[in-house]
């Protein structure tokens, strides 16, 4: 059984590489940090004005993410050149009010593997949520 499981996860990896070689791979990761101000429910991400992924949460998932993990939303191939990515973000606010934001980024994707991270923050000054896209 641990070789059936070694030989599908070798498989997943070699099929990764085939599809997003590491000159034009680009990941898109979620983090959120606090999560009192913001409840995720759903993310749409479009990039160059294409739509590519759009993503519901559930409570694990929220579960996971507010534990630290960091949640990988997109795989895909870019070219290197200007980029502009557009994040929904969908949710509820403190008194479970309806909250939707939107974030977005001009970028140039450089030579090699490029990494975006949709990040929730919590900002207690303001006692809102703040969304914010880091390129790294």
């Amino acid at each position: 059984m641990l070789n059936v499981i070694e030989l599908k996860k070798d498989l997943l990896e070699l099929e990764e590489q085939l599809l997003y070689p590491s000159s034009t791979k680009y990941t898109v990761f979620v983090s959120i940090s606090g999560g009192q101000f913001f409840q995720l429910e759903s993310i749409k991400l479009k990039l160059d004005g294409k739509l590519v992924v759009s993503q519901l949460y559930d409570q694990e998932k929220r579960d996971a993410l507010a534990r630290g993990g960091v949640h990988k939303l997109f795989v895909t191939n870019l070219i290197e050149g200007q980029h502009t990515a557009t994040v929904f973000f969908t949710g509820l606010g403190p008194n479970a009010t309806p909250y939707k934001r939107a974030a977005e980024l001009n970028f140039e994707k450089g030579a090699g593997q490029g990494f975006l991270e949709l990040a929730i923050k919590d900002q207690g000054s303001t006692q809102e949520a703040e969304f914010e896209l880091r390129q790294w």
